[in-house]
């Protein structure tokens, strides 16, 4: 069962992982952005 050791973790520690995954997301769509932007300088 693959979940078995996510199972076992404290609500602390699957509100860290969440928050890391979160923080993880933002940052990618934060560099996204910034890409897009650069490619818009680019064009001017």
């Amino acid at each position: 069962m693959q979940y078995g050791a996510e199972a076992n973790k404290t609500l602390e520690e699957m509100s860290g992982i969440a928050r890391d995954d979160e923080l993880g997301q933002i940052q990618a769509d934060f560099e996204s952005v910034e890409k897009q932007l650069h490619e818009q300088r680019i064009k001017l």
